[in-house]
């Protein structure tokens, strides 16, 4: 399965970039801190504080067997494991912030298979790439090795890039030893996402046990593609030999059933598993595209802060502002003329 992990940081225009971007990375399992909105959908679960969510896109491949949720957490288990996603807000004191992380770790301690916790801790530590250690850093790494996790977080790509400071890493991907290699291919997105925040994305191999039934299992066809000529052929060509069977009733509904299968292979493709809704949004068009790149390019620019003079970074600066605003009056404008539209069909019908 392919996961990808972002703090969206209350932004409407990341909200609205989440979607194109699951599709662009055919994502099945979305772990997400500060998300703008919680979606009204069956498959998306928050934590009691709504500062953290966990969006199941694609079921097929993530089927869920139980959830649960915490302050700054929320969980699923799927095919036999944990996956956590979290937020633990740099607002609050020390304290606080240990009363969280000790909750969350009472949750993990009763767990004894596969677990994967991410979000954004708001915490350095050079387990996950930072240079330094401060005292939220320290907490966190005493309790994952209290519960044997590991960093998945390979190199020190900032996560959390702004334009006049330093990048940091507060985004991180931790991993019980046990499913450790189960999770492959970590790394830090360079896309444009609408938030301070750079997305994650990796891949992690579930243990799916599959079932003598479950591999002869044959999906149903896709009638939509059917051609009819193509199975009347195949259905006249066997009509008199299935009719002329010899046999009990049982067994000339056997022969029948075998020439409807075949008249449907020769006529129509299978149906492929369900992934979940791939497609663009449905607002998406190539000025939004255009806008989208002009953004990252003008973000890159205005984050590096060497041989700069403070002018030049504040025009840089602007013309970032100026570009994210385009981009979201874009997004609202295509949207609002996608449901003019939509509006407009349904009164002709």
């Amino acid at each position: 399965m392919k996961i990808l992990q972002g703090n969206m940081h209350r932004s409407r225009v990341a909200d609205s970039l989440l979607n194109q971007l699951r599709s662009e990375w055919d994502a099945d399992l979305l772990i997400i801190s500060e998300q703008y909105k919680d979606k009204d959908c069956p498959l998306w679960f928050a934590d009691a504080l709504h500062t953290a969510a966990i969006w199941v896109a694609n079921p097929s491949e993530v089927p869920i067997e139980a959830t649960g949720l915490g302050h700054g957490y929320v969980w699923i288990k799927s095919l036999g494991t944990y996956f956590v996603s979290c937020y633990f807000t740099p607002n609050e004191g020390i304290n606080e912030f240990r009363a969280k992380i000790d909750e969350l770790e009472d949750t993990l301690h009763e767990w004894r298979e596969g677990i994967v916790v991410a979000g954004d801790f708001n915490a350095k530590a050079p387990d996950w790439g930072m240079s330094t250690l401060d005292g939220r850093g320290r907490y966190i790494s005493e309790m994952m090795a209290r519960q044997n996790l590991i960093a998945a977080n390979t190199g020190n790509t900032p996560t959390f890039r702004r334009a006049g400071q330093v990048g940091t890493i507060p985004d991180i991907t931790l991993v019980s030893d046990t499913a450790a290699g189960q999770l492959k291919h970590w790394r830090v997105l360079e896309d444009y996402t609408g938030s301070d925040h750079q997305y994650i994305v990796f891949h992690f191999n579930q243990r799916r046990k599959v079932t003598k039934s479950d591999a002869n299992k044959k999906l149903g066809w896709n009638l939509a593609k059917l051609n009819k000529d193509a199975f009347t052929l195949i259905i006249e060509q066997g009509q008199a030999t299935a009719m002329d069977v010899v046999g009990t009733p049982q067994e000339v509904v056997r022969a029948t059933m075998r020439l409807i299968q075949k008249a449907c292979d020769a006529a129509m493709p299978r149906k492929g598993k369900f992934r979940g809704n791939k497609g663009p949004a449905y607002w998406w068009t190539e000025e939004i595209a255009q806008l989208r790149r002009n953004c990252l390019r003008l973000r890159r620019k205005a984050t590096r802060t060497r041989r700069r003079n403070a002018s030049e970074a504040e025009v840089e600066q602007e013309e970032y502002r100026a570009a994210k605003k385009a981009l979201k009056h874009s997004i609202n404008r295509s949207k609002r003329q996608k449901w003019e539209e939509l509006r407009k069909e349904i009164d002709l019908d």
